[in-house]
């Protein structure tokens, strides 16, 4: 049948599409090669597979991440949780993508508290959320209903279902991911 991977379109118009998406786990195991790959077939498909340039990117983004971030099962107050932070590690987490996102949830699962803290904050005076890294909030994951733009409110990750964010009042204490 024209039109299939491999045949050649020779009646009219032919499209052939091909939308690979992959999703890269990284293991922080000790293995040989053939004990690494039994693992991945077992409880994935494969060893990963990179077929170009951008998916080098992913895998290493991906991985790149996940060693960054860290869950702090500490309940501390916005601004405790920022200075604790860049005292012991980097800065609150910064999140900008879907995976970092991704990351950034399967820390907040291990929480002891409903939300953990994210480095996002509103501002009164310029009227907009912000990142303490300064990345501009491009990428963002309200549940619905949970952005308030209200002075003195973070925003925090819900530990537990779609791990959407909300506003949250900074002296509340909650867990907080950090960066390395």
């Amino acid at each position: 049948m024209p039109g299939q991977a491999g045949e050649e379109c020779s009646e009219g118009p032919c499209v052939i599409l091909s939308l690979q998406s992959y999703e890269y786990h990284f293991i922080n195991e000790e293995k040989t090669w053939d004990e690494a790959q039994m693992y991945c077939q077992e409880y994935f498909t494969d060893l990963a597979a990179v077929h170009d340039e951008e998916d080098q990117k992913r895998l290493t983004d991906s991985t790149d991440f996940q060693d960054k971030v860290i869950l702090i099962q500490e309940k501390k107050t916005w601004e405790e949780a920022l200075h604790y932070c860049r005292a012991h590690h980097q800065d609150l987490v910064t999140i900008t993508d879907s995976h970092q996102q991704k990351w950034a949830q399967k820390r907040a699962t291990q929480a002891s508290s409903t939300f953990v803290w994210l480095g996002l904050r509103y501002t009164c005076v310029l009227d907009l959320w912000f990142w303490v890294s300064d990345e501009a909030v491009n990428y963002k994951k309200w549940g619905q209903h949970g952005q308030f733009d209200q002075c003195e409110m973070c925003g925090a990750m819900d530990r537990e279902g779609h791990h959407e964010w909300y506003s949250r009042a900074e002296t509340e204490k909650f867990n907080f991911i950090c960066t390395r």
